[in-house]
């Protein structure tokens, strides 16, 4: 029997940079500051490079703090009711029932909005989502409504 699950799925390009950001930034500074040191003779720029460095630790420190929330997988299985983020920085795997999606919103990013968390996933240019999200808010919203009671 085939279930009924939809994934959208980053590159591995995208999921490298995602996961190894931090590491680039900081080898990139390392580099940066052997190149700045060995040519200097009077250390006159050193307080230049350490602007640049501080700049590079600010960006490097917000770009964690973004990824942390961006999935690079998303697997909606449509017959067991369940959404699956596979998130950038660590490798958790995150489950959530479809009841507990109170939003999602299409823009850049699609946002998943749980009861306690946002997620983000950026979207390819050849990915057709639109119509399978949409399902996936239809029955979520579904199972957020109150039932109605049917009298006997």
């Amino acid at each position: 029997m085939k279930k009924n699950i939809y994934t959208l799925s980053q590159s591995d390009v995208y999921i490298f940079i995602t996961r190894n950001l931090g590491r680039i930034f900081f080898y990139s500074l390392m580099l940066m500051s052997i190149v700045e040191l060995v040519g200097q003779s009077d250390f006159v720029n050193i307080n230049r490079f350490f602007h640049i460095a501080i700049v590079f630790s600010m960006f490097g420190f917000a770009a964690d703090r973004f990824f942390r929330k961006v999935a690079y997988k998303i697997a909606i299985d449509f017959d067991d009711c369940i959404i699956e983020c596979y998130m950038c920085r660590n490798n958790e795997v995150k489950k959530h029932s479809f009841h507990v999606i109170k939003d999602v919103i299409i823009k850049n990013y699609i946002t998943f909005v749980f009861e306690n968390e946002k997620i983000l996933y950026h979207p390819s240019e050849d990915e057709n989502y639109n119509y399978r999200l949409e399902k996936l808010k239809a029955i979520s919203e579904n199972l957020r409504s109150p039932r109605s009671s049917i009298k006997e």
